[in-house]
């Protein structure tokens, strides 16, 4: 699993779209037909990644609004990272 301490993330928007459907967020990278959805926490982190903010940001705003234990929002976070990494979503940079 990577670590993306100070990183940011670039979202793939010349192969990627996404539509938002209430709650729940669905993304389609249609260079593989891959497609993924994600609920509204999610969501959330999909908004935090288009606003540029950087990984360690993103944890914080997320254990904020959520009320979260430090640990359990980072693996969460990271799982997600590393599923949008290897879909071709988006880039580290």
């Amino acid at each position: 699993m990577k670590k993306f301490n100070k990183k940011r993330f670039k979202i793939n928007s010349d192969k990627v779209i996404w539509k938002n459907f209430g709650d729940e967020i669905v993304f389609l990278n249609f260079k593989t037909q891959h497609y993924y959805s994600l609920n509204s926490t999610g969501m959330r982190i999909w908004e935090l990644l288009f606003e540029n903010k950087i990984y360690e940001e993103i944890i914080d705003i997320c254990c904020d609004e959520y009320d979260a234990d430090i640990d359990l929002v980072t693996a969460s976070i990271d799982d997600l990272l590393n599923d949008l990494v290897k879909e071709g979503f988006i880039q580290v940079i």
